[in-house]
């Protein structure tokens, strides 16, 4: 049996060496606890020595089934409330994150708030690097695998109080599960003259990941809105960029909230042999850079915030409507709604100027593009792949493990490796043309590499099918009637 008391002395002694509990408001706290745990006494023992956050939950979970203070299965959702107990309120929050920005800068601010998700339990402790293996970086893409096959959380969680997930009620709420209570923190940010939400989430492709939310299910921002509130969030903390995609109109995240992505990240290079040097009539100030292989993308850079706002506002407007019916880009239906997507990350270059990058895609097309039938590597993409990045399942190892052992004969190529439920069903085609065009090898390492590299292939090519113009003259052509649309030649 877990001691009670011992336990409060634990919790408190744990907050305010990790949760800002101020020793003034220690008593206070060691009341409410007494209170909600159910405890009488007041012969309180002395603790000394922090326990650590997973074994501190382990306990309080433990203590809270053995006494029935919560109903079976929701044990994690009453020790999240309680750590939440213990946590400096909203407007504490927010005060002194400001007051950290103002006087030593925004990375301590940042430092702040990561901390106090953290140790609260609210974002797991492991952070991007720890949570992945490099796979390949090649052409200005990257390739993970999962150490965990984590994904991020399905926000399409609802109740009638909090709405969703996202909404600023879910702070310190305990009921149903997905909701984010408990130790949840974030701070109110000042974006585009409207008031936006930051908070930390597990990371899942970048260092220190987080979202940045807008607080209405009523009112939604426009792309452009969004897209400046983005700008003024790195003014702000220019530490970290923002990126967003948008299906259409609307944003790909399974969220009712405007919402984009924030974190510390290497931004994707294209290919740099593909690129085009630009330049815009109205805003020359402005340098643009387009890429057109696996990915149709316009990089801006420029000193001047203002033009390179509207230069990028003008190409987003202009493609959400753009037709080109012999590319098979059809803009914007008849319903009102545009057929046309497009990822936007926004960042400071490393000579501090704005760096904004646009990818230009489509789902739908008819000519000029590669085939759009369905294979495995289609179900790979989601929004971090439009800027490059591929987090893949842990089992992607298993599969290369078992195209080098097919590669170097330790087993025979037979149907039954691509049955169902087998390590390389959907892989078929991929190892077979790769046995066609190089063979198979002696070298391990070899075989090795070569497989990565068709993987790698099948990921390209997933994005290829997706990507606004193809990587040919014709593709080229068109991109460049597209811009000139706007003014870019």
């Amino acid at each position: 049996m877990i001691d009670g008391t011992v336990l409060v002395e634990r919790l408190l002694l744990y907050a305010t060496e990790n949760l800002q509990l101020a020793q003034d408001d220690v008593c206070v706290k060691r009341n409410l606890l007494l209170q909600i745990l159910n405890l009488s006494t007041t012969d309180m023992p002395q603790i000394e020595e922090t326990l650590p956050f997973g074994k501190l939950k382990m306990q309080l979970m433990t203590f809270a089934r053995e006494n029935k203070l919560c109903n079976v299965g929701e044990e994690d959702l009453f020790a999240g409330f309680i750590i939440g107990t213990l946590m400096p309120l909203p407007s504490s929050t927010n005060k002194k994150f400001r007051a950290l920005r103002e006087k030593f800068g925004a990375h301590a601010a940042c430092e702040y708030l990561y901390d106090l998700s953290t140790h609260s339990g609210q974002v797991p402790s492991i952070d991007f690097n720890e949570s992945v293996t490099p796979y390949i970086v090649q052409d200005g893409i990257s390739v993970y695998t999962s150490n965990d096959n984590y994904l991020p959380t399905d926000l399409l969680t609802h109740t009638t109080y909090p709405k969703c997930p996202l909404c600023p009620e879910v702070e310190g709420y305990i009921g149903a599960k997905g909701m984010f209570g408990g130790g949840l923190r974030s701070v109110a940010l000042d974006l585009n003259g409207e008031k936006w939400n930051m908070r930390f989430a597990r990371a899942y492709s970048k260092t220190h990941e987080g979202m940045v939310c807008y607080p209405s299910h009523d009112k939604r921002p426009t792309p452009a809105q969004t897209f400046m509130a983005m700008l003024d969030f790195i003014e702000y903390l220019p530490e970290y960029s923002a990126e967003v995609y948008f299906n259409g109109d609307s944003l790909t995240f399974d969220s009712e909230h405007t919402l984009f992505s924030i974190g510390i990240t290497t931004q994707t290079q294209f290919d740099e042999d593909t690129a085009i040097t630009l330049s815009s009539v109205p805003y020359p100030d402005v340098e643009i850079t387009a890429f057109n292989d696996v990915y149709t993308a316009l990089r801006l850079q420029s000193f001047n915030r203002n033009t390179l706002e509207r230069i990028a506002i003008d190409i987003i407007e202009k493609w959400q409507n753009y037709s080109d019916t012999s590319m098979g880009i059809y803009g914007r239906g008849i319903d009102g709604k545009s057929l046309n997507n497009c990822a936007i990350s926004a960042r400071y270059a490393h000579d501090n100027r704005y760096a904004v990058d646009i990818v230009l895609s489509t789902e739908y097309f008819e000519s000029g593009h590669e085939s759009n039938s369905s294979d495995i590597f289609d179900s790979k993409l989601n929004y971090p792949s439009m800027f490059g990045r591929f987090i893949l399942e842990k089992e992607m190892l298993k599969v290369t493990e078992s195209m080098v052992a097919v590669l170097t004969k330790k087993i025979p190529l037979d149907n039954s490796l691509f049955a169902e439920n087998a390590v390389l069903n959907g892989y078929e085609k991929t190892l077979k043309t790769l046995i066609e065009e190089t063979g198979y090898f002696k070298d391990a390492h070899k075989a090795e590499n070569a497989s990565k590299q068709a993987i790698l292939a099948g990921l390209k090519g997933a994005v290829s099918k997706k990507s606004a113009f193809p990587s040919s003259d014709d593709g080229v052509r068109n991109l460049r009637k597209f811009l000139a649309s706007i003014n870019i030649r």
